[in-house]
């Protein structure tokens, strides 16, 4: 018998399916298509970090915001994989 389960487990397998999708499309050289980027937050000041795993720091729309695990990055094509999804790369923070 399982001790516990939480009660959206269908909801975050699905999600996490997505995420190994993408994962090996990155993997296997490709980008996300404009179509996935369009709806992605742009990260402004952006910067990578390493927390307790790799992240994002940045501001959306003025506000700051510290991305879940990071799995992919691509600063010339301005994109990054994050545990929530694509995120389009905006300007970089000042050094």
């Amino acid at each position: 018998m399982t001790a516990y389960l939480p009660d959206d487990l269908p909801e975050r397998i699905a999600a996490l399916r997505i995420l190994v999708s993408r994962l090996e499309r990155v993997a296997a050289g490709a980008s996300p298509i404009a179509r996935e980027l369009a709806w992605a937050p742009r990260l402004e000041g952006w910067e990578a970090a390493s927390l307790p795993s790799p992240a994002v720091l940045g501001a959306v729309d003025g506000r700051a915001v510290i991305t879940g695990r990071m799995w992919a990055l691509d600063p010339r094509l301005a994109w990054a994989l994050t545990e929530e999804g694509w995120v389009r790369l905006g300007s970089r923070a000042d050094p």
